[in-house]
């Protein structure tokens, strides 16, 4: 059969039917048991656009009885096969390919020839745009490179032997741990096409968290006269190979990078990299012809004595997103955040920060990069601080917002050489530059900059819009403080006191790219800088068309509703239920209070807005809790699951903790068009009727440190 993700069959999925299992009091043996299930892959991990799915039962199956939700994934075809016994084993293929993306959303209830349901069986994947092979395992705690690496079971113990052993397009899990490597002896990581790396996973890999489950690649080569690098992509490799997951830091010696690519593609994403203590240290060095992405990593180019970069780049076009880059620390001459030479590309939604040294630059550009909508601070400088240095060729610089720190001189913009001019510079913030907003190559000796008469130092952003040697257009840009959040704390989001000049100043880019840094969608206007204006996190109601009942699969199934498009979710940013059962969410124990609070989703003293982002909900107090009346409904209509009194306690009705869709149990809701206290507890009801969640953002960025 084939499943178009209907949400009807979802409906009878989710109701949870109670069947007795236990003995009678007369002594009969007890009944069976209700049926249980496992799946391969397990969810939460990465999967393949081709990938199967199998379901393996602990008891044959009724077939007949299958009721599959597919959201997001597109149409499968499901295949019944024995394993143990008849019919135990479910394979879920696409009809043609998964659906690339994110919280890629399956449900499945059946019952058993005893005619025993399931509980709902709910598995979440993300989808990778590469086909998939095989599954390999590493463990430096348990693993022995002798084991074939292929189930949690028998892991290996060192990543390139999983390599080694794993053909192209297979997925090698790799458990938290530290994994040392020496790359002048060669066991460092050499990738192979089509093949991935994902770290961050528990010890028995049963789950994964990159932040809680540090997955650690050290280089410890000291090596002189050569490149010492912890991870290289070769040539002949192709996006189809990702590195996710990992902590790597590079050696020492000459030069030190945490990753190279040399005429290579790979997506390189959700890393943290250090570039080591080389004397020319790299964050990540992408040299002849490569043209990777770089993605959502946190990069720090090191401690070099020489010269230290957050990204090298030449004679190659990556493109360079959402990622937070510090040039990190030289004893030396320069510390680059971004260093591109004759190189293209694109560089966009980025924090951009250009470390601390003698003299330290933001970007250094090179080539016919496109610069745009990032946040760019110069560095902290001893001598010299530039937000972007331009040397040559035909770079396009928009809508970004520069600035400096410290230093003798600092410039947020600065020509190089005399003979070469952006291709165009638009709509950029420039300020807190106070040597120059631009530094403009006037001829020998006919400038008026102090540090050098060769150029004219420009202070005032008229003379920058009127630049006349420009070789596309020089417009639109401002010097005006964006009142960041906090700027010397490193967050560099924009605030409702924002002017207007920044939060709604920029060009529309959507032809190249449609988001920020936050993954948030820019709006027209759209705003300078790596974040869109966003003035709060967003509440919505999931859609009537997709109700749900009481049984939520728990406060986990809840949230993950929330996280799904289908229900509504605009596709950005990270978005919890509010619903509690007084065990894994609580709002509070105490009347009014906010206390004892357990994985609450509103943050204190924060405004909260409707999805338009503009539309004022209501704002929490101190305990996280929203003050009433609310300035604004949340929508014109609709109760939502809630489980709260109209005191912000647990109400004593939550269908059983979430877990009982039947009509024999009640569960509170709220009220979404309500403004009064009723928004909390407008009602008590069954848990067999039709009902919406309520969704609320949860603010996913951390102040960014803007320091070594």
């Amino acid at each position: 059969m084939k499943s178009m993700g209907k949400v009807s069959l979802v409906l009878v999925a989710l109701v949870m039917i109670i069947s007795a299992c236990g003995g009678g009091d007369d002594g009969t043996p007890p009944g069976p048991s209700a049926p249980k299930a496992v799946a391969d892959p397990v969810s939460g991990v990465p999967i393949g656009t081709d990938q199967s799915i199998v379901v393996l039962f602990d008891k044959s199956m009724d077939t007949a009885t299958l009721n599959l939700g597919v959201f997001g994934l597109g149409a499968t075809i499901e295949t019944w096969s024995s394993t143990a016994k008849a019919d135990d084993t479910l394979t879920i293929t696409p009809d043609t390919a998964w659906t690339t993306g994110q919280d890629k959303m399956l449900y499945l209830n059946i019952d058993d020839t005893d005619g025993l349901s399931l509980l709902t069986l709910f598995l979440i994947y993300d989808v990778l745009n590469v086909p998939k092979v095989a599954h390999y395992y590493v463990s430096d705690t348990s693993g022995n490179d002798a084991n074939s690496g292929t189930s949690p079971q028998q892991p290996m113990k060192s990543i390139p032997a999983a390599i080694s052993a794993a053909g192209s397009g297979s997925y090698v899990h790799v458990a938290a741990g530290t994994y040392r490597v020496d790359s002048s002896a060669g066991t460092h990581i050499i990738l192979k096409d089509g093949l991935s790396l994902f770290g961050g996973y528990a010890a028995d890999f049963s789950s994964r968290n990159v932040q809680s489950n540090v997955t650690s690649i050290i280089d410890e080569s000291t090596a002189t006269g050569v490149s010492n690098v912890a991870i290289a992509a070769n040539a002949g490799i192709t996006s189809a190979t990702v590195v996710d997951g990992f902590t790597v830091t590079g050696g020492s010696g000459t030069a030190s990078s945490a990753i190279r690519t040399n005429n290579a593609s790979p997506l390189i994403r959700n890393n943290i990299l250090n570039g080591g203590t080389g004397a020319s240290s790299y964050g990540v060095w992408i040299s002849n012809g490569s043209t990777p992405l770089i993605q959502d990593n946190t990069i720090n180019g090191g401690s070099a004595t020489d010269w230290a970069h957050g990204i090298y780049t030449e004679n190659s076009s990556p493109t360079i997103e959402r990622n937070h880059i510090d040039g990190g620390t030289s004893s030396g001459t320069f510390v680059f955040g971004i260093y591109t030479t004759n190189a293209g590309g694109m560089i966009r939604n980025n924090t951009i920060n250009g470390g601390s040294g003698q003299n330290t630059r933001g970007i250094m550009a090179d080539g016919t990069v496109a610069i745009k909508n990032n946040t760019v601070n110069g560095g902290s400088a001893v001598n010299y601080s530039a937000g972007i240095s331009y040397v040559s060729g035909a770079v396009a610089i928009e809508n970004n917002i520069v600035f400096t720190t410290s230093g003798s001189y600092r410039l947020c913009i600065f020509e190089t050489q005399g003979l070469e001019d952006p291709a165009n510079l638009d709509n950029n913030d420039l300020f807190d530059c106070p040597t120059s907003l631009y530094v403009d190559f006037a001829g020998v000796d006919l400038g008026d900059c102090s540090f050098n008469d060769d150029f004219n130092c420009l202070t005032d952003i008229a003379d920058v819009n009127n630049l006349s040697d420009i070789s596309g257009v020089s417009s639109g840009n401002v010097s005006d403080d964006p009142l960041f959040v906090d700027q010397a704390g490193g967050d560099w989001h924009l605030t409702p006191t924002s002017p207007a000049t920044i939060s709604l100043g920029g060009l529309d880019l959507s032809v190249s790219f449609d988001d920020d840094k936050d993954g948030t969608t820019r709006t027209d206007p759209w705003s300078i800088g790596v974040y869109e204006a966003n003035f709060g996190p967003k509440m919505f109601l999931t859609l009537t068309s997709h109700l749900l009942l009481g049984y939520l699969n728990s406060i986990d199934g809840a949230d993950a509703f929330c996280s799904n498009t289908d229900f509504g979710n605009p596709g950005t940013g990270m978005y919890k239920a509010m619903v509690v059962d007084g065990v894994n969410r609580i709002a509070s124990v105490t009347a009014d209070a906010g206390d004892g609070q357990v994985d609450w989703v509103l943050k204190p003293d924060t405004s909260y807005f409707r999805l338009d982002g503009v539309t004022l909900i209501g704002t929490t107090n101190a305990q996280g809790l929203l003050n009433f009346p609310l300035t604004n409904s949340v929508s014109t209509g609709g109760t939502f699951w809630s489980g709260l009194s109209d005191d912000w306690t647990t109400n004593a009705n939550t269908c059983t903790g979430w877990m009982d869709g039947t009509a024999g149990v009640q569960g509170a809701t709220g009220s979404g068009s309500a403004t009064t206290i009723s928004f909390l507890q407008g009602g008590i009801q069954n848990c067999d009727v039709l009902t919406t969640l309520l969704c609320v953002e949860i603010p996913a960025y951390a102040a960014i440190p803007i320091g070594p």
